[in-house]
């Protein structure tokens, strides 16, 4: 199946050294995100940006827990 296929590509992946760079990457990707001003010219603007930050942050967060989950 395709799909266990893929699992077992994606877990040879995170089982390689150099799995913790990409880690660290991911990391250092989401505290520049949210080191951005998210203050804009109006309330609504900044809530906007706000939004936008947390989405960005949580996106590639989710994308790695998804990564683990498929490694069991």
């Amino acid at each position: 199946m395709l799909i266990d296929k893929r699992k077992e590509q994606i877990k040879y992946l995170m089982t390689q050294p150099q799995w913790k760079a990409v880690e660290q990457v991911m990391e250092e990707l989401c505290q520049r995100i949210k080191q951005d001003s998210v203050i804009r010219s109006s309330q609504w603007d900044t809530l906007v940006a706000l939004f936008k930050q947390e989405g960005e942050v949580s996106g590639i967060r989710k994308l790695l827990q998804e990564l683990y989950l498929n490694l069991q």
